[in-house]
């Protein structure tokens, strides 16, 4: 059997696996034909084998090639849909699925050393985004008054100019105009002395 052949042939005497062994062994499962029953040996076989190349993953022994990660996803998606693994080895599976997807290699590092300072920015974020929900509430409340005062008209026959600034120069144009005719008389009355006194 095919499959046999592949899992002996795959992974290295320091327990390291490389993104081709990955990918002969998910083909191998993958086109296995459906007349090929796996007996107990081959199935425990073939269980210890993936849970070899998850140790390896986790420990970073993996191959460093970037598909590496896709293979190694893609051969535990296979294994977990396959019906000669029984129901605690492929809750296992699931599981190693699920953590293979939830940290991506690289990942779990950068979140372990940025964590701290990660915290800090929430903690940061979260006052500036209550001090600008605060702004905006105050500018809420200056909008609806400045669209009251849009709204706002005078009544009929009065506007800003005749109330105030209409009066004021008229009532000062007919102040300045009596000051300047009695200056204009006394000029006069005082004209008339200094030339009577003069004859």
């Amino acid at each position: 059997m095919y499959l046999n052949s592949v899992l002996q042939s795959i992974g290295t005497d320091g327990g390291a696996y490389g993104a081709e062994d990955i990918y002969r062994l998910n083909e191998a499962i993958f086109n296995l034909p459906e007349e090929d029953n796996l007996d107990a040996d081959t199935t425990e076989a073939l269980f210890k084998a993936v849970q070899k190349i998850k140790k390896s993953f986790a420990a970073g022994k993996c191959d460093k090639d970037p598909n590496f990660y896709y293979d190694y996803v893609g051969l535990l998606g296979t294994m977990q849909n396959q019906h000669f693994f029984s129901q605690k080895q492929t809750k296992i599976l699931l599981e190693w699925l699920n953590e293979a997807v939830k940290t991506p290699p690289g990942e779990e590092k950068s979140a372990a050393k940025s964590s701290p300072s990660a915290s800090k920015d929430i903690a940061r974020l979260e006052a500036e985004n209550a001090k600008m929900l605060k702004e905006i509430e105050q500018l809420k409340e200056l909008s609806s008054a400045v669209q009251i005062l849009q709204a706002f008209k005078l009544p009929k026959g009065m506007s800003i100019g005749s109330g105030s600034g209409g009066g004021k120069p008229s009532g000062g144009g007919e102040g300045g105009e009596k000051p300047s005719g009695s200056k204009r008389k006394r000029r006069g009355k005082g004209g008339g002395g200094g030339g009577g006194g003069g004859g």
